[in-house]
């Protein structure tokens, strides 16, 4: 079997806030590190956008692990939004799975750069309501999910402004985001794993999201 790391690293970036700072007492070094639940490759629990939406203590652990379909939409060109109809055209999604969005975007526009935010594809109300559907428990991505996000911040900004965020979460839905390397994925079907810190009653964590390929038993 092959593991397949998708975590954007934790460091310094343009994007995020991200504060390391180390002491020494002794023969020992600890460092205490600053950064918000929602930077980084992250997963988001229902409270991060939904009044009322479960917090992540409240959502099962197997929601953030599972089988795994790597949806390829890598022809979706910059700032186009993806359809309902371009997710069916990936196929090969079956209920409970986790579903991976690979657009490729990292490969036009580095992840460090701004273009990565302000030239990605996202999805709309009717693809995020078709992975609805479709019954998946979580959804993963490579790219700033709703066209808003380029936008942030902005306190103008509702609910129904990130489409994504309200219908998937909405339905309790764990969406994973920021991942990186999908593209390194070789086959259409892996065991994907985005474990949270336990943080107890708060809206997302950081989370470590790896890929296993080769052949497994159906968990």
């Amino acid at each position: 079997m092959r593991l397949v790391d998708l975590t954007l690293p934790v460091q310094p970036h343009w994007r995020f806030q991200f504060e390391a700072v180390s002491q020494r007492s002794g023969p020992a070094t600890a460092t205490r590190i600053s950064l918000l639940t929602h930077a980084f490759t992250h997963a988001d629990a229902p409270s991060h956008m939904i009044p009322g939406g479960a917090a992540l203590d409240q959502v099962p652990l197997d929601r953030f692990w599972g089988e795994a379909a790597v949806l390829d939409l890598d022809d979706t060109a910059d700032s186009e939004a993806i359809t309902a109809e371009r997710l069916a055209r990936a196929g090969h999604l079956r209920r409970g799975d986790v579903a991976l969005l690979r657009s490729g975007l990292e490969l036009r526009h580095p992840i460090g750069s701004r273009e990565f935010w302000t030239r990605s594809p996202y999805l709309d109300r009717g693809a995020a309501a078709w992975l609805r559907d479709a019954g998946v428990k979580a959804v993963g991505y490579d790219f700033p999910q709703d066209e808003v996000i380029r936008r942030l911040p902005d306190p103008e900004l509702r609910l129904s402004d990130f489409p994504a965020h309200e219908v998937l979460l909405g339905a309790g839905i764990v969406q994973v985001e920021y991942l990186v390397n999908l593209h390194r994925l070789r086959e259409p079907r892996v065991l994907f794993f985005a474990l949270p810190l336990a943080l107890g009653a708060l809206d997302g964590s950081p989370v470590r999201a790896v890929a296993l390929e080769g052949e497994f038993e159906r968990a």
